[in-house]
């Protein structure tokens, strides 16, 4: 449907444009000439082509408008024109085409990846949905290149936690578990990239704190932290959030009282997460852990 409307609004502005006589006025012609042809000659299925096409179409109606403010008054045929463009016309922003390629490349660049698990992680192909045959990679639609998931366990990378993935527009889930990254975890990792609903970061070498910030991802349902080497508190914030029905920090080194937001859960069972979360950390304690906390 959008294809047909596109192909018959890119004919009459061709035609429109090209029957007025507003002198060597080439931007105007050729704005005008590349819907028309883009759909001529591309295949008119709802992809780049469409796109490309109600931009151009865009373009041309703006360049069209210039045209006539230059001369005197809108002729009744060009107003019916301009209703017709606004009418079926996508806003401009419709027209840009979500890609995720700035994500992965940012993200295999920050990688150290000595097996080559992303060998095959090779950009520069502008066929719609090759992303999604890299090792890993998960797309929302096999011809998108928008990224649903990057599950990258066991594959020997390693390196502080990767760059680029706030340019993943919608990412739900991450796993780079048991692998071999360390750092910090950026305290802005759900700030950057709300959407994750699934965080696996357990077997690695991460370290230092475990942020509040993690509540910005709104919908978080899964959070394995277990088996780094991470310190602090945990944050009584994380326990709010809503979807939360894994949740693992087991063997760190954390201190502190776990907080009851964590043990009264009742979406989850009525003492809130297992023992099992909480065990390996030294510094621990408080429910459901047996050492109780001493002036706290």
């Amino acid at each position: 449907v959008e294809g047909s409307v596109c192909r018959r609004l890119s004919f009459y502005l061709f035609v429109h444009a090209h029957s007025r006589r507003f002198g060597n006025f080439t931007p105007l012609q050729t704005a005008c000439f590349l819907p028309f042809a883009s759909y001529s000659y591309l295949t008119p299925s709802f992809s780049l082509s469409s796109y490309l096409c109600f931009a151009s179409v865009q373009s041309c109606f703006l360049l069209l408008l210039k045209a006539h403010k230059m001369r005197s008054g809108f002729s009744p045929s060009f107003l019916l024109l301009a209703f017709s463009v606004l009418l079926f016309s996508p806003p401009v922003s419709f027209a840009h085409v979500e890609d995720d390629t700035e994500c992965l490349q940012e993200m295999k660049a920050s990688i150290t990846d000595p097996s080559g698990y992303l060998s095959n992680w090779v950009f520069g192909n502008d066929t719609p949905g090759y992303l999604c045959s890299f090792y890993g990679v998960k797309c929302w639609q096999p011809d998108q290149n928008r990224v649903f998931s990057i599950s990258l366990p066991n594959a020997n990378l390693s390196g502080n936690f990767p760059n680029g993935l706030s340019d993943c527009s919608s990412i739900q889930e991450l796993d780079l578990s048991r692998n071999n990254f360390q750092g910090d975890i950026p305290t802005n990792t759900c700030v950057l990239t709300p959407t994750f609903t699934s965080l696996n970061l357990s077997w690695n070498g991460f370290s230092g704190g475990i942020s509040n910030n993690f509540t910005s991802c709104g919908g978080l349902g899964t959070l394995g932290l277990q088996h780094n080497s991470l310190s602090g508190i945990i944050p009584w914030e994380i326990g709010l959030l809503p979807n939360l029905t894994a949740f693992d920090v087991s063997y760190n080194s954390l201190g502190g009282q776990i907080p009851t937001t964590m043990t009264s859960r009742s979406d989850i069972n009525q003492t809130g997460f297992p023992e099992s979360s909480f065990i390996g950390n030294s510094g621990l304690c408080g429910a459901p852990l047996t050492n109780t906390c001493i002036g706290m």
